[in-house]
C-alpha cells in the first residue's frame, strides 16, 4: 500500500470535520532472514516511524502478518541513534555478550515495549522487540537477526575467462536500518518538506512570470497585481554603483538574473 489520502478528512453526515484521516505509508525497504523467515520492515504513521517484524501467514511465504511493531517518535529516533552509536562502539571494542542490549522504550501503562540492539551468540547483529510488564519481565518478544553470507556483490578477476567470485557484505542491511532511523530523525523537523515546497513555489513563480505577459496580451485578468514592469528597488545597496557612481544594479530580482544572466565584464 502506497501513500494514502493524507490530505482528506473524515466527515460525518452533517459535513463536520472529525479530524485528519491518515493512512499508513509502507516503505519498500524490507529485510528478510532466510533461516527464521522473519521479515523486518518500516512504516510511517501519524508522524512516527514504525519498525515492524512480521512472519509468513502460510507455507508459501508470500503473505506476511505482523508479529510485533514499535512506534518511534522524532525524539525517540534521536535517542535510538545514540544507542546505535553506543552499540557499534561496543562491537568495535570486541563486545560479544548476547545478553547486553542497547535500546529505547515506548508506550504507557502497565505494559510497555522495548526495542533493543544486541549481538547473537554467533556474532550477528539483531533487533529485539519485546513487551515488558510492571516487574520488567519480558512477556512477549521477537528477535530479528541480520543474516550473514547473504548479500553479495561480484568481483571478476578475469571477465573473458569468467573468473568471478562473490564478495559478501554482512552490514549492508544493518546500514540501511541505521540510515532509515537517521533519515526519519532529520526529515521529521520539517526542513526537507519545507525546502521541497519552497523550491516548487520558486519554479512555479518563474513560470507565472513568463506567462503573465501572454495573459495580458490575450486580455485575461491577472491575479497578484502584475503590471508588466520590472520591480524597482531603491534601497541603499541597490543604488550603489562603482566609485563615485550612484547607479543601479543590473538586476532587481532573482528571476531576472536567472533569465538574463550576469552582465559581461566590459558592460
Amino acid at each position: 500500500m502506497a501513500l494514502g489520502n493524507a490530505g482528506s478528512y473524515n466527515n460525518n453526515s452533517n459535513g463536520n470535520n472529525k479530524g485528519l484521516f491518515e493512512k499508513t505509508y509502507y516503505s519498500r525497504v524490507r529485510f528478510k532472514n532466510p533461516d527464521s523467515k522473519l521479515q523486518l520492515g518500516f512504516q510511517y504513521q501519524k508522524g512516527m516511524l514504525v519498525v515492524d517484524i512480521s512472519k509468513p501467514k502460510n507455507e508459501n511465504g508470500f503473505e506476511m502478518e505482523s508479529v510485533m511493531n514499535f512506534y518511534i517518535t522524532h525524539t525517540k529516533s534521536m535517542l535510538l541513534l545514540d544507542r546505535i552509536r553506543e552499540f557499534e562502539q561496543y562491537i568495535k571494542e570486541g563486545g560479544k555478550n548476547p545478553d547486553v542490549g542497547f535500546g529505547i522504550n515506548a508506550g504507557m501503562g502497565d505494559t510497555v515495549k522495548v526495542l533493543l540492539l544486541h549481538v547473537t551468540e554467533t556474532g550477528n547483529k539483531a533487533v529485539l522487540l519485546a513487551k515488558v510488564d510492571q516487574s520488567g519481565n519480558f512477556i512477549e518478544k521477537v528477535d530479528f537477526v541480520f543474516p550473514t553470507n547473504y548479500d553479495y556483490a561480484l568481483k571478476y578477476n578475469s571477465i573473458n575467462d569468467r573468473k568471478v567470485e562473490k564478495e559478501y557484505n554482512d552490514t549492508v542491511e544493518w546500514q540501511e536500518f541505521v540510515h532509515t532511523v537517521e533519515d526519519f530523525s532529520r526529515a521529521s523537523n520539517g526542513a526537507v518538506g519545507y525546502s521541497t515546497i519552497d523550491m516548487y513555489r520558486f519554479d512555479t513563480q518563474r513560470i507565472l512570470n513568463k506567462m503573465n505577459p501572454i495573459y495580458e496580451k490575450l486580455g485575461i485578468e491577472l491575479r497578484g497585481g502584475y503590471n508588466g514592469n520590472r520591480n524597482s528597488n531603491n534601497n541603499f545597496f541597490s543604488n550603489m554603483g562603482g566609485e563615485g557612481n550612484q547607479g543601479s544594479s543590473h538586476h532587481t530580482t532573482i528571476d531576472e538574473v536567472m533569465d538574463d544572466g550576469f552582465p559581461d565584464e566590459d558592460e
